[in-house]
């Protein structure tokens, strides 16, 4: 059950957090932010590939802090449903949206959301929890105390 719970606060926290920062865009920036589809700038575009990848390194730490044990593997299957959510929403909006954003959406939602989950496992296994998994095994036993 802690599993589902931290891969949902991972998905909500994504959410949320790109709600927020494109209504605070909007906010300071009216006529940045568009409100049909024929208003839609590339800059408008990009701003959004970068809000949407700081978003899901934010859901991906957050699948990981709230898993508590192997948080890296839950930020992995947070990413597989990003995924898999990517590829239905591609093909559900191709005809709709610019090909180039939603190929560049999917090419960095879930390498990032992988990346939060790594930091975030890092950063448990510094402060002396249980790391399961990393991007290169287990983490290693410490070294043998000095002799002498």
């Amino acid at each position: 059950m802690r599993s589902l719970i931290a891969i949902l606060a991972g998905y909500f926290s994504m959410a949320i957090l790109v709600m927020a920062m494109l209504f605070a865009a909007k906010a300071v920036a009216p006529d940045f932010v568009p409100d049909t589809p024929e208003q839609i700038t590339r800059g408008y575009l990009a701003f959004n590939l970068v809000v949407s990848a700081l978003a899901a390194i934010f859901g991906g730490i957050m699948a990981a802090k709230v898993a508590g044990r192997a948080p890296f593997s839950h930020s992995l299957m947070l990413a597989l449903a990003a995924l898999v959510l990517g590829i239905w929403y591609t093909r559900t909006m191709w005809s709709q949206s610019p090909h180039g954003y939603l190929l560049g959406l999917m090419a960095i939602t879930a390498p990032s959301i992988a990346l939060g989950g790594w930091l975030q496992a890092r950063k448990q296994a510094r402060n002396g929890m249980i790391m399961t998994m990393t991007l290169t095994g287990p983490p290693s036993p410490p070294p043998p105390p000095p002799v002498g």
